[in-house]
This record gives structure tokens, C-alpha cells and sequence, in this order.
């Protein structure tokens, strides 16, 4: 079971930065409209990737609760079983983490500045599942080997 806490909060994290890139891409999508004159035709290619984004975007939060109660779920268990897990992740400041890089990315008005953003949080995100993983197999190790 602690591994499958593992892999959930592997899915938690990748499911971070498909929530992050979708929402960068709807700000790349809103600015290059804003630099189209009106009746481009590339401004209805961008407005249809526009709302399948949005589509994807909301799957990808529905998905981040399922697999935030299946985490839930599999702790409580483990606590139930007298384990208890030390990790690196609350759901809570996970999700204000989420609302805060997504501010960062809908503040951004220009290209370069957007990918310069993107291009960190990305490395943030990766970083913060790489430690979180870490923690979890140190721990998994030191007190279940």
C-alpha cells in the first residue's frame, strides 16, 4: 500500500502540471487572438483549441479530486493499520499551489514572459514530486524493509 501512495502522488503531480500547461496554453491562445485582427481565420482554429482545452482542463480537475480521495482513502487505511505515512503532500496546499501558479500564468501578458514562467513552474513542479518521492521511499525504506 505504500506504494501505491507512491504512484498516487506521482499521478497528483503529473496531473499539477497538465492542470498548469493547460492553463498556459489558454493564456498563449488568448494572446496571439489579441494580436489577430478579427476576422483571421486562425483566430476560429484558436478559439476551437480554446474550448477543448477548457474541456481537458476540467477533466483534469475532476481527475485531481478522484485521485485526491483515492489518496485520502489509502492514508486512512494505513492509519488504521497503525502506519503511519510521513509525506510531503496536503491536499490543501497543494490545491492553493495550483490557484496561485495558474494567477501567476493569467497576469502574464507577453510570450517571452509566459514561456520564461512555464519553463520555472514547470521545474517547481517537478521538483516538489521529486522530493515528495524521495521522502516517501526514504521512509518506506527506513521503516518497512
Amino acid at each position: 500500500m505504500l506504494l501505491d501512495i507512491e504512484h498516487l502522488i506521482s499521478e497528483i503531480y503529473a496531473n499539477a502540471f497538465h492542470r498548469f500547461s493547460r492553463g498556459v496554453l489558454l493564456r498563449i491562445n488568448t494572446l496571439q487572438m489579441q494580436q489577430l485582427k478579427e476576422n483571421n481565420p486562425i483566430n476560429m482554429q484558436i478559439l476551437e483549441d480554446s474550448k477543448k482545452q477548457v474541456e481537458l482542463a476540467k477533466n483534469d480537475d475532476k481527475k485531481f479530486f478522484d485521485l485526491n480521495n483515492e489518496y485520502q482513502a489509502l492514508k486512512l487505511r494505513l492509519e488504521l493499520m497503525d502506519i503511519k505515512v510521513e509525506v510531503d503532500y496536503d491536499p490543501i496546499s497543494h490545491e492553493e499551489y495550483i490557484k496561485k501558479i495558474k494567477g501567476q500564468v493569467l497576469k502574464c501578458n507577453e510570450p517571452e514572459e509566459l514561456n520564461k514562467i512555464a519553463k520555472n513552474i514547470t521545474n517547481e513542479i517537478q521538483n516538489k514530486k521529486i522530493e515528495c518521492l524521495r521522502k516517501m521511499k526514504k521512509f518506506r525504506k527506513k521503516n518497512y524493509s
